[in-house]
């Protein structure tokens, strides 16, 4: 059974932030971030714990999947009916977001 996601608002920000920069400086792909986003949800709903376990956190069960293409992670927790979004973080970035729950 496919699961519902759910993207907090600071997730949300995230994406549309990173889809803004991507659009504007990657012009050979500007569609990326949302067309990687769209590909790894329809992934998660299906297999929701396929991400790698983020264990240093706090937050139960925290996973992080990495869209290869853009070098964004996801930062969510699977719940038993859903996928809830926490984090959409760039790679490279030193640190890990700072997650509100």
């Amino acid at each position: 059974m496919a699961l519902q996601v759910l993207i907090a608002p600071q997730a949300a920000e995230q994406i549309r932030s990173a889809a803004r920069w991507w659009a504007k400086n990657r012009p050979l792909a500007p569609g990326a971030v949302k067309q990687d986003l769209e590909g790894a949800l329809g992934l998660l709903v299906l297999r929701p714990h396929i991400g790698a376990s983020c264990e240093e956190s706090s937050i139960p069960d925290l996973r992080r999947l990495l869209l290869g293409r853009v070098q964004y992670f996801i930062y969510y927790q699977p719940q038993p009916n859903e996928i809830r979004v926490l984090a959409f973080w760039h790679s490279t970035k030193a640190a890990g977001p700072e997650i509100k729950t």
